[in-house]
């Protein structure tokens, strides 16, 4: 029929064609959106330089908060390494300060509970610390009580030392362990004890009292007896006074009867301690000829377009990246050399006196970290970018990407919605010409939909299995016959059948009815 030819076959395959590139082009642009959002470029950065971007408002933002917790890990590091040869760290005063970094500078740096340790064993102890590998499963821990709750622990080897050479006496609590002599009995002492922790640690009952214990030395008895469970650490350094923790804790008031909570404190005193020393390498500082500290790696002069200074105006200190600008006494100057630049931000403790002008930045997360992190209320904190991008860093290499990609936003995403639109438009063309040609107003049937049913199943099915068995995750002999012996198995195929028999009703080796007067019908 004249004026349909958009029914031809010819005119589908295009519309095929078209609404398969569509979706391929939308694809790729929304693919290619979200990489260019995830690299920091927003809509809104279109005729936008890069120092007015968004991203390099962020970048800048977050490499002065990483200076800033490096130069608090550099006072915290100081403050160790300057505590002095007779300071130490009590555990008791460490725990009630909060156990965290925010806790060390509190310190008294003085035996407050009789268990504490060296700074300086602490500082090399934690060198190589590693909780997770650190820990071993000590469990060999006695703990005797006496009648008025006093408690005594001892190592599982020295209890069974002093057993043996008769120091301590132990009765044992027959009620509860019910030993024959055959399996008890004849051993020897250090064996009863064997046992005796066997069978309170396989039963998993540290409440259990497992007898009274006397002291033949001392003349102290104690009343009850346990074992305990403790994640006790191999102890590299004893504490001050003591010969190890156990005689530390049975000499604490604070800590007696409570070793577990002692390896725990002083698990984390080195957690604490090793991830100080682990972010003063990242953040490394020398001291220079003029007494200023001056970083290296990633921020060290000539590695990095950003510049620097912060001063602490009460101890007198200079923190830069760049020497020139090192000498405390020439600080006025030098922030005069700062102000002068483009690119810049100053900042003072009052928000008020503040000064930038870079678009956008708030300086109120930078003052607010500086006054949480370091120890001062009188300093100065300032920063310059040299926008020519000199030397190869990161924010070089995010503005050279920022550059060649900013303005490709806008149409990458005009791209996603034309390239759906243009998918929809042709699905829904396909649609409505499925089955129509041009010469009429017939609908007309596939050569698919002329097959027997079983046929047509038969072939579905064997495509299905062939592709199955092509792929990489292939059935084996035993899957196939649990699914085909299983309800999905029927089911699918029932729900196949169905879906190729228009009114369910079909005769094996017949067309089925429904579908053959649909054919009669359109022929």
């Amino acid at each position: 029929m004249k004026g349909k030819r958009y029914r031809s076959n010819f005119a589908k395959t295009v519309w095929i064609v078209i609404a398969h590139l569509a979706a391929v082009a939308a694809a790729v642009c929304m693919v290619a959106f979200v990489a260019l959002y995830e690299k920091g470029i927003r809509l809104d950065d279109r005729n936008k330089n890069y120092i007015e971007s968004e991203e390099f408002n962020n970048e800048l933002r977050q490499k002065g908060t990483d200076i800033i917790g490096g130069l608090s890990t550099q006072e915290d590091i100081n403050f160790l390494k300057n505590a002095g040869s007779s300071a130490v760290i009590d555990l008791f005063e460490f725990k009630e300060k909060g156990n965290s970094r925010d806790a060390i500078k509190e310190l008294s740096m003085k035996d407050v509970s009789g268990l504490a340790y060296s700074v300086n064993d602490i500082l090399e102890w934690a060198k190589d610390w590693d909780g997770s590998e650190a820990y071993y499963d000590n469990g060999n821990i006695i703990q005797c009580r006496t009648t008025d709750g006093t408690s005594h622990c001892f190592y599982l080897d020295d209890f069974k030392k002093r057993i043996a050479e008769g120091t301590l006496k132990i009765d044992y609590n027959k009620d509860y362990f019910d030993l024959d002599a055959d399996e008890f009995w004849d051993k020897t002492d250090a064996q009863k004890v064997d046992v005796a922790y066997d069978l309170v640690y396989w039963n998993s009952d540290e409440s259990q009292n497992i007898g009274s214990v006397t002291d033949v030395t001392t003349g102290v008895e104690y009343s009850e007896t346990y074992f305990l469970s403790v994640n006790g650490l191999a102890e590299k350094f004893a504490p001050q006074g003591a010969d190890n923790l156990l005689d530390a804790v049975n000499s604490s008031e604070e800590w007696s009867g409570s070793p577990r909570g002692a390896y725990d404190e002083l698990a984390n005193l080195l957690d604490c301690i090793s991830s100080v020393q682990n972010d003063a390498k990242t953040y490394e500082y020398t001291v220079a000829q003029d007494n200023s500290f001056q970083p290296t790696g990633e921020c060290e002069e000539g590695s990095s377009n950003l510049t620097y200074l912060f001063a602490d105006k009460k101890a007198k200190t200079v923190y830069t990246n760049k020497e020139a600008y090192g000498n405390y006494t020439q600080l006025e100057q030098n922030l005069e050399k700062i102000l002068k630049e483009h690119t810049f931000a100053v900042v003072y403790p009052d928000l008020s006196e503040c000064v930038t002008d870079i678009p956008n930045i708030s300086l109120q997360v930078w003052n607010h970290t500086i006054k949480q992190s370091l120890d001062t209320e009188d300093f100065v904190f300032a920063v310059n970018v040299d926008t020519e991008f000199p030397i190869a860093d990161s924010i070089a290499s995010d503005a050279e990407t920022f550059e060649k990609y900013a303005n490709l936003m806008l149409p990458v995403l005009l791209g996603t919605i034309l390239s759906c639109v243009i998918w929809l438009i042709s699905m829904i063309w396909l649609t409505v010409a499925a089955g129509r040609k041009p010469e009429d107003e017939e609908i007309h049937l596939n050569s698919f939909d002329r097959w027997y049913t079983e046929i047509a199943a038969g072939v579905v099915t064997g495509v299905w299995f062939y592709g199955n068995g092509n792929s990489d995750c292939k059935l084996t002999d035993r899957d196939f016959q649990q699914y085909a012996d299983s309800d999905n198995f029927t089911g699918n195929m029932r729900n196949l059948y169905n879906g190729m028999v228009p009114d369910r009703i079909s005769q094996p080796g017949k067309k089925n009815q429904g579908r053959y007067v649909l054919e009669k019908q359109f022929a």
